[in-house]
């Protein structure tokens, strides 16, 4: 394993892709990538401007009025956020819909009230009505959104149902935006249907818990739906539940120092989906393009920055800055490798650098990281709740 890049050397990069990244309409995928990259997206470029606040740039921040205007701009009947726009209109979806990229919008309008108010309020009805139809999307009026398979951010992974992460992302965002009421409603429901907990019979499907308790499984599930609860490793589930400071904190902390190792950067899923699996066949079904999804690649085991900078953040949330640094080192180690790739994620197994290049939420990534491990505040003033 590489030696680190100097922190400065690694920040200054980070924040010299994200300033090429940001174009007319906003941030870019990537500089690099396949088609579909050159688009502006919802989850990417709202996690770099999360990383433009957290810098206090002000060209990076102007980059997420243009990303979250592109967003509005293009807004459904319903209030749907398009999972991206590009020259040739916007897209909500593909297999199935994007059911986070209204959260991300949220997200990215709770960021820009945090630093220029008046263009904030620019969003906040088109804000509103994005938070309204994910509401609707709860569908059973239970209080938790319904996911369909893939119709979130790891979009050729085929998790479905009340998938925790998407919860998450939608109680941070309500939290960022000062929906107390809502977001304390929500947190409670979430705790009550995907945390397992022995001494609970409750909630929502019974046969469902009493079969995963049986089976010896506690703690919180990646997802339930009616074939039961899924327990494999979200690491952007794990990352949300410590930067919430959510039931269970210190074994999701845990959690994803454990699974950082060697290499200092966080997996979306493992165990990976092995063939034979149960569920192998439908992962590799999960695509429009080429199969990603190989053991240890992609979704299925790969190491995201993205995912390791929100880690980054849940662990510094936790008073561990130290842990934090780990993963901000191992986050540049990734972005610099090939002259400074900036590659979309790394095999789970050897490290080696894969998916698309120039990546810009790898390079917000190191940012927020690195602003977490120095645990000077930076970070937290694009992620708490308005200004009362």
């Amino acid at each position: 394993m590489s030696s680190p890049p100097s922190e400065a050397e690694a920040y200054e990069r980070a924040l010299e892709l994200l300033r090429r990244a940001a174009g007319p309409q906003g941030f870019v995928a990537a500089l690099d990538g396949p088609a579909g990259y050159e688009r502006v997206w919802a989850r990417d470029g709202v996690v770099c401007g999360l990383a433009g606040v957290a810098a206090g740039d002000p060209a990076l921040v102007e980059a997420l009025a243009r990303t979250l205007a592109t967003l509005r701009d293009a807004q459904g009947p319903h209030g749907e956020i398009p999972s991206n726009v590009g020259t040739a209109g916007a897209s909500y979806g593909t297999l199935v819909g994007r059911v986070d990229a209204p959260l991300w919008y949220a997200l990215g309008v709770a960021a820009l009230r945090r630093v220029d108010e008046a263009e904030a309020a620019r969003h906040l009805s088109a804000a509103v009505r994005a938070l309204d139809v994910v509401d609707a999307w709860e569908l059973n009026g239970g209080g938790l959104v319904h996911v369909p398979p893939g119709g979130f951010w790891a979009d050729e992974y085929p998790l479905g149902g009340y998938v925790l992460a998407v919860q998450l992302l939608r109680l941070w965002a309500l939290r960022a935006l000062g929906e107390e009421e809502r977001c304390e409603r929500l947190r409670a429901i979430v705790g009550r249907e995907l945390r397992l907990d022995p001494g609970r019979r409750d909630g929502l499907h019974p046969a469902a818990r009493e079969q995963a308790l049986a089976a010896g499984h506690a703690g919180w599930a990646a997802s339930l739906d009616p074939g039961g609860y899924t327990f494999r490793f979200d690491g952007l589930a794990a990352a949300l539940v410590a930067l919430l400071g959510l039931e269970g904190v210190d074994e999701a902390a845990a959690g994803l120092v454990q699974r950082a190792e060697p290499f200092g950067l966080v997996p979306a899923y493992d165990p990976p989906v092995l063939p034979g699996d149960a569920g192998w066949e439908a992962l590799r079904t999960a695509r429009l393009g080429a199969f990603r999804n190989e053991p240890w690649c992609y979704h299925n085991g790969g190491r995201w920055p993205f995912v390791t900078g929100i880690a980054a953040l849940g662990l510094a949330a936790c008073g561990r800055e130290r842990e934090a640094a780990t993963l901000a080192a191992g986050i540049d180690r990734l972005n610099a490798a090939d002259g400074w790739s900036f590659p979309e994620f790394a095999h789970g197994r050897t490290g080696a650098p894969g998916g698309a290049r120039g990546t810009a939420w790898s390079a917000a990534a190191a940012v927020l990281a690195r602003h977490a491990a120095r645990g000077d505040g930076g970070a937290g003033s694009a992620l708490s709740s308005p200004r009362s």
